[in-house]
């Protein structure tokens, strides 16, 4: 089952007042079906997202013009990006696989991406058990000392990606000066 199928069967509870998400779609050469993804999520979640952003890994068909007559947010070049944010599953049966795949993926792109700075996300905490969240912390910390528990169902981990957006935004404004 797909994510939109799970969300069309189990729809969200949650007032969009009380939460605003932004949803960032990762492409390359997916003009034939972007536009139906970005349509889906604007159906499913009206009045949760904030924005929609699709980052672009150098695509050489139409998926730009797709996104921009959507009026959304378009971002060619992961390269520009100066620090990633790794989402991986609590609910993955391996999520240490998951992001070594990531990784992976991200260096053969480009060897140069392995360098950035990062941080790891153990997502959807909310799903499974505090032991095995504990077991796979411990595991991916092991990858990546940067890492967090997040639940949207979790103010305290909310609060803790904020700060770190602060931190970064703070850090851009210097930069920029």
């Amino acid at each position: 089952m797909t994510f939109f199928e799970k969300i069309e069967k189990n729809p969200v509870h949650i007032a969009p007042e009380d939460i605003k998400v932004s949803v960032v779609i990762p492409t390359l050469n997916e003009g034939g079906c972007v536009g139906g993804i970005i349509q889906r999520v604007q159906k499913l979640m009206p009045g949760f997202v904030n924005e929609i952003i699709v980052v672009d890994g150098g695509s050489i068909d139409n998926t730009e013009n797709v996104v921009r007559e959507l009026g959304v947010k378009f971002l060619r070049h992961i390269e520009r990006t100066r620090i990633l944010f790794h989402l991986v599953s609590a609910e993955s049966e391996n999520p240490v696989k998951d992001y070594r795949a990531v990784r992976k993926e991200l260096g053969a792109y480009n060897k140069s991406m392995l360098k950035k700075d990062e941080y790891l996300f153990l997502s959807k905490i909310d799903m499974t058990d505090s032991k095995n969240i504990k077991k796979r912390l411990t595991k991916l910390r092991k990858l990546n000392k940067n890492i967090l528990p997040l639940s949207i169902h979790d103010f305290d981990s909310i609060q803790s990606v904020n700060k770190i957006l602060q931190k970064i935004q703070k850090q851009k404004k210097t930069i920029i000066k």
